[in-house]
């Protein structure tokens, strides 16, 4: 139950959340940002080959996953100036080593690597030296400093003469300033053990949020390629045919020297430039390979990668790592959307509708203690997830969802009984006694059940 991920049905390359973490996104957290989304459509019969061509196309293809390998030579020169000479050699894989696995072609790839890698990669080498010239900044007004010592020594005698006559008149003031902060320490303390059971999940949310932002915002500067800019291959073919505008847009940067590509099978490319010797000399291969790990020649948006897998009575299933819902609505003549069905309860609100979300929650909990043999009554979940739907939003069960409680003793006895305490005497809430919870606090039998009904004995 501890376990983060399984392999997908014994596959590599796709990744399920199972165990406690699963169960903390769905039950303590309702993450919005789930660790490994997913959806799950069977295909339609007779289209087994069109469904391949989509899960090729499904697939994210980076220059890393294409690239054979990158040969680096250097060199120095001294005319028309001092400078560093780079000849970058890219060779490709042949298109028979990836045909099965990514949808991309050698053209595309070398016109990605000449109209957007490029440029990223003359921006790293330069970001690679910020750190040189700000030591030499920082030199430069160290040197700045040392010629005004002689003025500011007689002002600092001054001043140390003046400091020296109050410092007993501030003795008292420092003394209590002591006390004060040490009565501070002990209330902040003491707040401190109020919120003892602060919410680790809301800090979980803030860290996934940043580290997807982050991930975003990386792969939003190292791909720049989205599906909608992929140009047809006839009218690649078109435009390579009548003018070499790669080699062209190349060259407009100062810096390049030469560039020349194989036009024929585009498996090579191979790149000249000059780095002025004021920069300090990069590690130009750890910067390629870093940068072509995180450059995106193809993807669909948030969608990683793609699979075929025999479902239910061995129906072939397309299977995603990601979700867009909105681009599977475009294939509804290969799939069976009207049988879609995704890991992600809060992207399955917003499409569906909520009770919709409610039943993946069912789907998604029985899953988890499937994998263990586990058999939890499905009365039981549809209970949970009733509850957790109710209000028409996908709310937790932990103090945050408590949060929405119209019952402030309700909230107290789910947990930080003292901060809901305090909420509820300083706004004046009033309990209508109505939940379970509420009920049994005071001594009431509870209005469920057997509860919900009084027996009258006649009497004579």
């Amino acid at each position: 139950m501890t376990l983060n991920t399984f392999h997908f049905a014994g596959r590599g390359e796709m990744n399920v959340t199972l165990g406690i973490p699963r169960l903390r996104e769905i039950l303590m957290m309702a993450s919005a940002n789930i660790k490994t989304p997913s959806m799950d459509i069977p295909i339609k019969p007779n289209q087994e080959k069109n469904a391949e061509k989509l899960r090729l196309s499904l697939n994210r293809v980076t220059l890393a996953d294409v690239l054979q390998y990158v040969n680096v030579k250097t060199q120095l020169v001294h005319r028309p100036q001092r400078a560093q000479k780079y000849e970058l050699t890219f060779q490709f894989l042949p298109r028979e080593a990836y045909s099965e696995d990514f949808c991309v072609k050698p053209k595309q790839i070398i016109k990605y690597l000449s109209k957007k890698y490029f440029s990223l990669l003359f921006r790293a080498i330069i970001k690679s030296n910020s750190t040189k010239a700000a030591v030499i900044e920082v030199g430069e007004t160290q040197k700045e400093d040392s010629a005004n010592d002689d003025k500011l020594d007689s002002g600092e005698a001054v001043a140390q003469k003046e400091t020296a006559n109050n410092d007993n008149d501030s003795s008292d003031d420092e003394q209590g300033e002591v006390d004060n902060d040490a009565t501070g320490v002990k209330l902040k303390s003491r707040k401190m053990d109020e919120n003892e059971y602060d919410d680790p999940d809301e800090a979980e949310e803030v860290n996934d949020a940043n580290v997807d932002d982050d991930a975003a915002d990386d792969e939003e500067d190292a791909s720049a390629s989205k599906n909608n800019e992929n140009v047809d291959d006839d009218e690649e073919e078109e435009k390579l045919g009548k003018s070499d505008n790669i080699t062209e847009k190349v060259m407009l940067n100062s810096m390049v020297e030469n560039y020349v590509y194989d036009k024929k099978h585009y498996l090579w490319a191979k790149l000249t430039f000059n780095l002025d010797m004021k920069y300090k000399q990069p590690n130009i291969s750890s910067i390629i390979k870093d940068l072509a790990e995180k450059s995106v020649v193809h993807q669909v948006d948030n969608i990683k990668r793609a699979i075929i897998y025999k479902g239910n009575n061995d129906e072939p299933t397309l299977k995603t790592d990601g979700i867009n819902i909105v681009e599977m609505f475009k294939h509804n003549t290969i799939l069976d959307l009207n049988r879609f069905y995704s890991n992600d309860i809060h992207a399955i609100a917003r499409t569906y509708g909520i009770e919709a979300a409610a039943r993946v929650i069912i789907q998604e909990v029985t899953n988890v203690f499937k994998v263990y043999g586990i058999t939890v009554d499905r009365r039981h979940l549809s209970l949970i997830a009733d509850y957790m739907t109710f209000d028409g939003t996908f709310q937790p069960l932990s103090r945050k969802g408590m949060e929405h409680s119209a019952s402030p003793l309700q909230q107290m006895s789910f947990e930080s009984c003292l901060q809901f305490l305090k909420n509820a005497a300083g706004m004046g809430c009033a309990d209508e006694l109505n939940s379970p919870s509420s009920r049994l606090m005071v001594g009431l039998p509870v209005r469920n059940g057997t509860g919900a009904f009084e027996l009258l004995t006649k009497i004579c």
